[in-house]
């Protein structure tokens, strides 16, 4: 079973029952924690051994899970928080494996919610809960979140991220309607962005839609309607932009996701 922590356009977290999947890459940065025992698993054709690691963007990995639940996030590598992540963890590393001291209070944390949810475990978590459970891991790893860092924005950014929030469908010619909102140029409107954000305007816009098919889906919608009210062309569109991001099937994940 999947179920779904928390989606943002930086990143994505779940609770997951992985077995060992083929040796793949992908865009997204992982951070894996294994319930149970420790697990092991390869990362740019070296072996490891530990209870959680973090792996690169685009390294050839293989976990060796056994279907054992595990907490993963995955960021998206050029957002403020996956820069974060990499400069904090990996710092051109393949892949790292954290030490005792973060694997306990991880493990602290996670005990805690099982406790609270002894029926389900983790997977048992209210939405108030796993979206608490997300921001307090993320803590933990030494994030303060991102709503001081949109307080800093220029005004123009800001003006274009709320238009967007605002919206059910990203149209294709959303660009124009962006540059109109604040009153930029493409061009200088997409270097602000993102010198601002720490994602490109491009991508920021990929992450959104994916974000608005997901909750027309829960709108009880079909795929293939979700993906085009969402702004896709094509539910293979969404697939595969879905794919490229975070490295899953957005269809197995849509039919395992709580």
């Amino acid at each position: 079973m999947t179920r779904l922590l928390a989606y943002s356009y930086d990143h994505l977290s779940c609770i997951a029952g992985y077995g060992t999947p083929e040796t793949h890459s992908h865009l997204a940065l992982h951070f894996i924690f294994s319930v149970g025992d420790a697990f092991s698993g390869t990362a740019g054709g070296k072996s490891f051994e530990g209870r959680a690691v973090f792996i690169g963007s685009d390294v050839p990995h293989t976990l060796n899970l056994e279907r054992r639940d595990s907490v993963v996030f995955l960021f998206e590598p050029v957002s403020v928080l996956g820069r974060y992540v990499k400069e904090t963890f990996l710092r051109d590393k393949e892949f790292f494996l954290p030490g005792e001291g973060l694997l306990c209070r991880i493990a602290e944390l996670v005990s805690r919610c099982m406790a609270s949810c002894p029926t389900n475990g983790l997977c048992g978590m209210s939405p108030e809960e796993a979206g608490a459970f997300d921001r307090e891991l993320l803590g933990l790893l030494g994030w303060n979140g991102t709503d001081h860092a949109d307080a800093s924005l220029d005004e123009r950014v800001l003006s274009v991220k709320t238009r967007l929030s605002e919206m059910e469908s990203i149209p294709p010619g959303i660009m124009k309607e962006l540059c109109d909102t604040a009153r930029l140029s493409q061009s200088r409107l997409s270097h602000l962005f993102s010198s601002q954000v720490g994602i490109s305007l491009h991508r920021y816009l990929a992450f959104i839609k994916i974000q608005k098919a997901f909750l027309h889906v829960r709108k009880g919608k079909s795929l293939t309607q979700a993906a085009l009210d969402a702004g896709f062309d094509s539910p293979s569109h969404l697939a595969a932009t879905f794919k490229r991001m975070f490295g899953i099937s957005f269809s197995q994940f849509l039919k395992n996701a709580e």
